[in-house]
């Protein structure tokens, strides 16, 4: 209906000086409080469908902004029905002067391109400087908010009651007024940031932050009285008011949802460190309290720790008993206020894998899946190694873990440097599975187990060495395969820098042939040779002691001596000589002084 349009506008009208419509030069202008307002070209229309275009929206701007009266003129006139329909409400003044502004246009007929057309509007209508007339906003629904505000719900109005819906203008809000005991409104409110109408009919309300920050809140419950406002106007309210219960911000914990757990031999703790996200500080971090319910007996012994309890950082503590199997548990962390009792209760989804290699059943994929699965020490594992599995000797303790035993010899020759060991896939003593160095054997890990790092070990020294990833078709491949495919220069990563060092002759020799003259990183070789092999050694290094480097060239054209150090040592270029084959130690050509025989080991990952 449009007399309630009519009457907000005179209400505002009344605070100023007598508005006026006129046509000139073929524009439509207004004058309100002595500024003249342009609202653009008449065009071939007539005054009155000039007013008409501007329909509701001119309405809405007029009667919920004081400001901007002016807008009214676009409106007022919409058809002599609506001019009728509102003659019983209105003041005489304003009746006469609808009456006679309509009777001017409906004379013309036409577009009032020229001349000038006034109307002079009475100072009369309803509303005043607080109250806004109007039909009621229609009724809230009543849920309960949180007192940390943000919260948001919509006030909607019935049809005829437009607001000024333009994006700039921030105008309605809501105020919450709290209630006593008895429920008769009190001094105390607050209220919601300003905002503007999104829709004809409607807004949105954000509650507001009732309690100061840091500060616990005086009651466990507490109520208010809804009232709405435009323009610091309020606006009528529906028969029944809207009182909505205001409860107190529930603890709240940013805990994980879910967790994938891997657990050692015996069992194993687990800790996680979170946050409370509370907004009391100090006081309410220090007051909450928490409890926990496991989905299962085997998920025990949970608790919470704070270095300083009046801050939101805390640790969660639990131990899970078994490593023997695959599991999913669930663990609920309650957190409790001690002073408003709300809690919440958080879920953690724990997806547990006992130690991988424990059991033939569960083998791990390789030593360092054990070793990251919780398997921390040296010893047996069940491995999974292509098709089949292997119960497989692990390091897990030097230069990062994750090694495979893949051979060891004793001091002696099985392993020289032409033995068929090196380059087919025969074990030897697989049964034997400790990493003493007092047997020759060669484990199914040698065969079958992809790798790109040796870890290599005498008695009293050790290197690790980077495998030359180019000559391995750029992924990790078996110590067979390599051995029987590759040459390479291994990249030193840590320990001896050369073989020869392995066995306690550091400084010992004038050169290291091949490019560890040049590349002191790559003086470790795998597969180094010369002279039909008549010179071998299988990973190590070749070196001048008796004479130099100019024994020949090796598969990839680096130069080599006539001595060798480290693994799978062969020497028959001038025949048999009693020193000429070994496992691992020092090769010196023609049995000269220097020779050295030692256990060692090899590993990979």
């Amino acid at each position: 209906m449009r007399v309630l349009v009519l009457f907000a506008v005179c209400a505002v009208a009344a605070a100023q000086s007598s508005p006026q419509i006129k046509v000139v030069n073929g524009k439509l202008l207004s004058v309100v409080g002595g500024a003249e307002y342009d609202h653009g070209d008449m065009g071939s229309k007539t005054v009155q469908e000039k007013l008409e275009q501007a329909g509701e929206e001119a309405a809405a701007k007029v009667r919920r902004n004081g400001e901007n009266v002016a807008d009214l003129m676009k409106e007022i006139i919409l058809s002599n029905k609506a001019v009728a329909t509102a003659v019983d409400d209105m003041s005489s003044d304003m009746v006469t002067a609808l009456k006679d502004f309509a009777a001017q246009v409906n004379a013309s007929g036409s577009s009032n391109s020229g001349g000038t057309t006034n109307i002079i509007l009475g100072q009369d209508g309803g509303g005043s400087s607080t109250k806004a007339s109007g039909f009621p906003w229609n009724p809230v629904a009543n849920k309960p908010l949180g007192d940390s505000g943000g919260e948001m719900f919509r006030v909607t109005f019935p049809q005829g009651m437009e607001l000024m819906s333009e994006k700039t203008v921030d105008i309605y809000q809501c105020k919450f007024t709290l209630l006593d005991s008895k429920g008769v409104p009190t001094k105390d409110s607050r209220w919601s940031t300003k905002a503007c109408a999104d829709t004809s009919r409607t807004f949105k309300c954000v509650t507001p932050q009732w309690n100061q920050p840091g500060q616990l809140p005086k009651a466990q419950e507490w109520k208010t009285l809804l009232s709405v406002w435009e323009n610091d106007r309020e606006m009528p309210a529906p028969k029944n008011p809207t009182v909505h219960k205001w409860v107190p911000t529930t603890p709240r914990t940013d805990l994980p949802e879910k967790m994938a757990l891997a657990g050692s031999r015996n069992g194993a703790t687990f800790t996680v460190d979170f946050n409370l996200v509370y907004p009391y500080g100090p006081a309410g971090y220090e007051e909450i309290e928490f409890a926990f319910k496991p989905s299962s007996s085997e998920l025990g012994l949970a608790k919470v720790t704070a270095k300083d309890s009046k801050q939101p950082a805390r640790t969660l503590q639990f131990f899970i008993k078994t490593s023997q199997k695959e599991a999913t548990y669930k663990l609920l962390v309650t957190a409790a206020s001690k002073s408003t009792k709300m809690r919440s209760v958080h879920t953690i989804v724990i997806t547990y894998k006992g130690e991988r290699g424990i059991e033939q059943s569960a083998p791990a994929s390789s030593c360092m899946e054990a070793k990251n699965q919780g398997a921390t020490k040296n010893g047996l594992y069940w491995i999974r190694m292509g098709s089949k599995v292997y119960q497989a000797y692990c390091n897990q303790v030097d230069n990062g873990g994750g090694w495979h035993l893949l051979m060891k010899n004793k001091a002696a020759k099985t392993f020289f440097g032409k033995s068929n060991y090196w380059t087919t896939g025969n074990t030897l003593n697989p049964t034997n599975k400790d990493d003493l160095m007092n047997v020759d054997a060669k484990y199914p890990a040698f065969n079958e187990m992809p790798i790109k790092e040796l870890f290599v070990q005498s008695p009293t020294a050790q290197a690790v060495l980077k495998c030359e990833m180019s000559q391995l078709q750029n992924k990790p491949q078996t110590l067979l395969w390599q051995m029987q495919k590759t040459t390479q220069e291994l990249t030193w990563v840590s320990g001896e820098k050369y073989a020869a060092n392995l066995y306690g002759t550091k400084n010992r020799f004038k050169n290291w042939c091949g490019r560890g003259g040049r590349n002191k990183n790559k003086a470790w070789r795998l597969n180094g040779w010369n002279r039909g092999r008549n010179f071998i050694v299988r990973l190590g290094s070749q070196v001048a002691y008796h004479w130099d480097c100019s024994y020949g060239n090796d598969p990839r054209g680096v130069s080599t001596g006539a001595s060798s150090a480290g693994f799978g040592i062969y020497d028959r270029n001038w025949g048999g000589y009693s020193h000429a084959d070994k496992s691992s130690g020092i090769r010196q050509a023609h049995d000269y002084s220097g020779q050295w025989i030692s256990a060692g080991r090899i590993w990979g990952r």
